[in-house]
């Protein structure tokens, strides 16, 4: 008996099934048949006996393969194909034939054993959620299998342990403690694979974590193994690690380094110096290993080189302590110098005006002595509460200086440029809850893009550094929301009573830029509040910027309109005339700000 198979089952058989000599007959693509005894094949083409010889006929080529024998001749095939462990190749093609003929006999035996085998394939290889809806197939057949049963207790015993390393994980991470949650996590992927999507982003957070609490207790070793495995599982994650890495490098050569050690260490000055070919400290660390193995002359050449790279004596100490500043303002999500050359860095000691609790301490410690004059800055925009990106614990970030006490400092005493500069940078000074999370949801914007805030945010720091992604997102969200609170004037009038005047006058002009009539009702709305400046008595410099500032925004018949003004000419002139105290700036064309 000769039977023509269905096509999804011939692309089971040819995909995955060794052919045999069942298989005689073979259609072509092009409508031709070529009849012999299929004897071999390859993932591109099947060898056919024939009588004049051998025929290698490309798999793309062929249509179908006729079998002789029907449905047994396929079981036969699939049966070896088990045997040899294919249960995988078996599987789809045993599924459709079932589906299709629905009967007890050797088909249902035949697939109710290969279901139970793959599952048991999937669980030793750590993969309960891919096995789960396998079992759930073979419970839903007629008639049982000697495996069931166990396979039911391997399902549950996998999803118990599941859950609890789930909860060893995040107790760890709850714990701030970023060795043992590093140590849950490896368990749990060891014993998971499956997990680890899930859990990618929380693996390489902690290992950076816990590689630079190993790196602060000296323990290198440790901490190169866990930047390496940050970087296994995200390879994007050596532009942050690469400054840590080489650090581990370089403090391995200090102290005691006898022959035995600096051979260890060879290798891994190669890996650095691939990482960072022009780092001084490198070259500290490789003129050591060469002394250590005896090289003296080549220990003395890469010390001449050095000199040359640094341009005079070698301070080997200050080389390492850059490096080493370098990588922790790296790991803290900087990635960036903040200090320009030649400027004297905040006093280290300044940093007890911080207060950090709970969330990721280790972090935000490292980072705030080196950012703190920069910090100070945009203290206010991070005052209050915010959630940390990788526990979703409460962080809270306090500065021990009231915002009236910040300004006062630069109202009446600071020269005019100080006071702009800071104001500049300060932004709005209210105290605030600022979400931080990473991809938290943001209150709904009612007319100041993310594009806006994140140019007022660069506005405010200034050139030549960087924020960490996860508080720059939130900066950008906590702005947007912002929006209807400025069409209300409020947040304009709690600046202007602080005698932060700049700040206001830039956010009103970059609140209207897009220029359209919406976001010109609310500029006019904002603007109303000008009356609180007035108070203050704005210099005419400062407000010749103000003025200036609207001009190149294209904001100036709207800021001549809201005023009262026919030109900004005129209101130039008749502020001028109001802060000296002439009569010409008082009339009634003035009364709207007066």
């Amino acid at each position: 008996m000769r039977c023509r198979v269905n096509r999804t089952a011939l692309v089971s058989l040819l995909l995955f099934f060794p052919v045999s000599a069942s298989a005689d007959v073979i259609w072509l693509q092009n409508g031709h048949r070529i009849e012999g005894r299929v004897n071999g094949e390859d993932a591109h083409s099947v060898t056919l006996e024939l009588p004049e010889g051998t025929l290698r006929i490309p798999r793309d080529q062929i249509e179908l393969i006729e079998v002789t024998g029907g449905l047994e001749s396929l079981l036969d095939l699939a049966r070896k194909r088990l045997a040899t462990g294919g249960a995988v190749s078996v599987l789809r093609f045993l599924r459709e034939e079932y589906r299709k003929e629905r009967t007890d006999g050797p088909l249902l035996d035949l697939f109710r054993k290969t279901l139970a085998i793959r599952c048991n394939e999937l669980l030793d290889a750590g993969s309960g959620e891919i096995a789960r809806p396998l079992f759930q197939e073979l419970a839903a057949l007629p008639g049982g299998t000697s495996d069931f049963f166990s396979l039911r207790n391997r399902l549950a015993w996998r999803s118990a342990g599941l859950a609890r390393r789930q909860r060893d994980v995040r107790e760890a991470i709850l714990s701030k403690d970023p060795r043992r949650a590093a140590s849950a996590l490896d368990d749990l992927i060891r014993n998971y694979p499956t997990e680890l999507p899930l859990w990618s982003t929380e693996l390489v957070s902690t290992a950076i974590l816990a590689a630079s609490a190993c790196l602060d207790d000296g323990d290198l070793d440790s901490a190169r193994s866990h930047f390496e495995k940050a970087i296994a599982h995200d390879p994007s994650a050596i532009e942050k690690t690469r400054e840590a890495l080489v650090l581990c490098t370089v403090l391995g050569t200090c102290g005691a380094l006898p022959p035995q050690k600096a051979l260890i260490l060879a290798p891994r000055i190669a890996e650095a110096r691939d990482l960072m070919p022009e780092e001084p400290a490198l070259l500290i660390a490789e003129s050591r290993v060469h002394e250590a193995l005896g090289d003296l002359r080549r220990s003395a050449n890469i010390w001449w080189q050095l000199r040359e790279t640094v341009g005079g004596p070698v301070d080997s100490g200050k080389l390492i302590e850059d490096l080493r500043r370098r990588a922790i303002l790296a790991l803290a999500g900087i990635g960036e110098e903040p200090f320009d050359q030649g400027e004297e860095q905040p006093d280290q000691r300044r940093s007890e005006h911080f207060l950090v609790e709970g969330g990721d301490g280790t972090t935000v410690r490292k980072l705030l002595p080196h950012l703190e004059h920069h910090l100070r800055q945009i203290a206010l925009e991070l005052f209050g509460e915010g959630t940390h990106p990788l526990d979703g614990s409460r962080v809270r970030v306090k500065i021990h200086a009231s915002p009236e006490k910040l300004a006062e400092q630069f109202r009446d005493d600071g020269p005019s440029d100080a006071r702009l500069e800071v104001v500049r940078r300060y932004g709005i000074v209210v105290s605030e809850t600022l979400h931080l999370a990473e991809g938290a949801p943001a209150l709904e914007s009612v007319g100041a893009p993310r594009e806006l805030a994140r140019m007022m945010i660069s506005r405010w720091i200034g050139p030549g550094l960087r924020l960490p992604a996860w508080i720059e997102e939130g900066l950008c969200g906590h702005l947007s929301s912002r929006v209807q609170e400025l069409a209300d004037g409020e947040v304009l009038r709690q600046a202007a009573s602080l005698g932060v005047k700049f700040s206001v006058a830039e956010l009103i002009v970059a609140a209207a830029a897009d220029g359209n009539e919406t976001e010109k009702r609310r500029w006019k709305a904002a603007s109303s509040s000008l009356v609180g400046f007035v108070e203050q008595r704005l210099s005419t410099a400062e407000m010749h910027r103000f003025i200036k500032i609207a001009a190149i925004e294209g904001e100036t018949s709207a800021l001549s309109e809201v005023l009262g003004f026919d030109s900004l000419s005129e209101l130039q002139r008749r502020w001028t005339l109001w802060c000296q105290g002439q009569p010409g700036g008082s009339d009634g064309s003035t009364s709207s700000v007066d």
